[in-house]
């Protein structure tokens, strides 16, 4: 199931091998990280503020709450650099690749690196 939180592999291999799709996926995969890099950053920011708003002894839990919210952040850019490091040669010489690999799925196993961590 693709969407804007996810893409996976299965999804990309589902699509035929053609340059246009490589670059559908790589935009699918980009909106997918960035918006993954949203929804956690909104997460730590919503426990922050719910943890500066609550008085007495449930602040240290929200606060708790976004310290480990942060690894999801953490994820989240890792998983984006990831995909910029990945896709920096598939839009460079995109016709390279394709010529080596005509099972979708064993391209974008070696392409993995494209999609995000949090959708596998």
């Amino acid at each position: 199931m693709a969407g804007v939180l996810r893409f996976s592999r299965q999804d990309a291999a589902a699509l035929p091998l053609t340059p246009e799709t490589v670059e559908t996926v790589i935009a699918r995969t980009r909106t997918a990280n960035l918006a993954q890099m949203l929804v956690a950053i909104l997460l730590v920011a919503g426990l922050l503020l719910a943890g500066r708003s609550v008085p007495g002894a449930f602040a240290p839990l929200f606060y708790g709450g976004a310290a480990l919210a942060m690894w999801g952040v953490l994820g989240a850019a890792l998983s984006t650099w990831d995909h910029f490091r990945t896709a920096r040669p598939l839009r460079t010489h995109p016709g390279l690749d394709l010529a080596r690999e005509s099972d979708p799925r064993r391209f974008w196993q070696a392409h993995r690196g494209l999609f995000p961590y949090f959708s596998r």
